[in-house]
């Protein structure tokens, strides 16, 4: 073999492995971005309600809540479940008002609604323990 055939081979060797990197770096990239060829983003499947270790061990961190909001957990945390009829009529507020008040406590895991009875979640426990202990409530 002459010379001219080794580096001839040799600069063949080289292009394919430039094209195999370049085709590797290009599909990393498209298996790990977070954008779609439509330039939006991907949404991430919505958490499936599983509580993970992580939440279990770390206590909740304070988020801001209503008054009444404070009020409707501090009586659950006192009767360990309501009907919503007797919170509406405990915290004098409207069925809709309450309504809303509920979904933003279940929304952040402080409250379960099952049927018509309403009772605090552990984290709510946790939320209400911790927000004593800071004399905030």
């Amino acid at each position: 073999m002459d010379i001219t055939a080794i580096y001839g081979n040799l600069n063949n060797l080289i292009t394919l492995l430039a094209v195999f990197l370049i085709a590797s770096i290009i599909l990393i990239l498209i298996l790990t971005t977070t954008r779609t060829f439509g330039g939006s983003t991907r949404e991430e499947p919505p958490p499936t309600g599983v509580v993970g270790v992580e939440d279990e061990e770390r206590p909740p961190t304070p988020a801001p809540l209503s008054n009444i909001s404070l009020d409707l957990m501090r009586r659950l945390d006192e009767l360990e479940l309501m009907n919503f009829n007797n919170l509406v009529e405990e915290l004098n507020i409207s069925r809709e008002e309450l309504s809303k008040v509920l979904n933003n406590l279940v929304s952040q895991r402080y409250v379960e609604v099952s049927g018509d009875l309403v009772m605090l979640t552990d984290r709510g426990r946790k939320m209400i323990l911790l927000m004593r202990e800071k004399s905030q409530l």
